[in-house]
């Protein structure tokens, strides 16, 4: 149920893989109760191997879930979308974008979900709760907060000015 969670994180080598398993998620919960949503009811009796490729349901689902994925995860995805794919690091670079993109105040007592997948082989999920000790959240807050400006003021540079 993802109202458990007050932030959902997931391993990102694309953005918008996140958008979709995240809605994924949250076709998930709605099969799993009696609600019914018009604009979705539709979808409730897709077998499950269909459901994978259906792309009228996606798009659903990504409809219906926007508004708790911009307020769960998109916050999570300052450091991937500008680095990219970092593989195993990238689920902790999106719960290090959390505490970069909101206060520790913010932060104090809430619970961060984070799904982590391979390659098809094997998968991980967790979820943990911030302390609620704002003396022992700040100083992680703090060492986060240089990584704003990092990003912001990186250079370009030519591939070819590489090789040199």
């Amino acid at each position: 149920d993802m109202s458990y969670f007050d932030f959902m994180t997931f391993h990102s080598p694309y953005c918008k893989l996140v958008q979709k398993s995240f809605a994924r998620l949250c076709y998930q919960d709605y099969l799993a109760t009696n609600d019914v949503n018009d604009k979705l009811e539709e979808f409730r009796h897709v077998n499950v191997e269909e459901s994978y490729t259906n792309r009228e349901l996606e798009r659903a689902f990504l409809a219906h879930s926007k508004e708790e994925f911009d307020k769960k995860t998109l916050p999570s995805l300052l450091i991937p979308k500008n680095v990219g794919n970092m593989y195993t690091a990238t689920l902790y670079s999106c719960i290090a974008s959390l505490f970069i993109n909101n206060s520790p105040e913010a932060m104090l007592g809430k619970r961060i979900g984070a799904f982590s997948y391979g390659s098809g082989l094997a998968s991980s999920m967790f979820s943990f709760t911030v302390t609620s000790n704002i003396d022992k959240l700040r100083p992680f807050c703090n060492d986060l907060s240089h990584l704003s400006y990092h990003l912001n003021n990186r250079i370009k540079v030519a591939q070819r000015t590489l090789r040199r």
